[in-house]
């Protein structure tokens, strides 16, 4: 069970750049030695300052706004191909962000057999086996927004999450909780924010020539389980 308190800053400038931080004011890690794979597995990605990785922060349609502000390729999100590779027996990168309905690339980077299996709300979207070292395969997302969860029944305890959105204007955030989220149209938007191991959150924010600042509080007691 992981528990942790975490912060989120945001900062959303009128049709340009952010730079924005996800922070943890407290937490304590767990960690799982797998000893035949020769990885080690946390909790949660923390870095120097209490720094919270792996944050997606997306704006949510259907809020009041010009629907124009959420057509593809509006934001300054970068488009190109999602890749996750297997190392070490581990799914990397752990959480990834992509397009709805555009193309995954899956790498085998272990001398060992994987097989990845990705579900989508119990239901399968593809389940197929790796068992060559350097193999590739290309699969095709879903057409629609989703949260698909991979798995390799291998080894149970390699997992990964793949979040897609049909705009642009989402972001993951990085190793020292920084994300940008860019060419942010003014006026309202609902911003979400979301994380495998907690709950998720939205503000309104409300966006003009100056920056707006607003906070996101996660409880310890709102951490989902591990």
């Amino acid at each position: 069970m992981c528990r942790v308190s975490a912060r989120a800053a945001i900062d959303v400038r009128r049709r340009g750049a952010s730079a924005n931080h996800a922070r943890l004011l407290a937490h304590s890690d767990v960690r799982f030695d797998h000893r035949a794979c020769q990885i080690e597995r946390r909790c949660a990605r923390i870095s120097i300052g209490s720094a919270l990785a792996r944050i997606v922060a997306n704006l949510r349609r259907g809020h009041p706004g010009p629907d124009s502000a959420y057509e593809p390729g509006r934001g300054s999100t970068d488009l190109r191909q999602a890749i996750i590779d297997q190392r070490n027996c581990a799914f990397k990168p752990p959480v990834t962000v992509a397009m709805a309905g555009g193309v995954l690339e899956i790498l085998n980077s272990d001398p060992l057999l994987h097989n990845v299996r990705a579900d989508r709300d119990s239901q399968s979207v593809f389940n197929f086996a790796m068992p060559i070292e350097g193999m590739r395969s290309r699969r095709q997302l879903p057409p629609e927004p989703a949260i698909l969860r991979l798995h390799c029944d291998v080894h149970p305890w390699m997992k990964a999450v793949i979040r897609t959105f049909d705009h642009s204007y989402f972001a993951l955030s990085d190793e020292t909780g920084a994300y940008r989220l860019g060419k942010v149209p003014s006026g309202q938007h609902k911003l979400v924010f979301w994380h495998s191991r907690l709950p998720q959150q939205s503000v309104d924010v409300k966006l003009s020539d100056r920056p707006a600042v607003q906070d996101v509080l996660w409880s310890a007691t709102d951490v989902a389980a591990q």
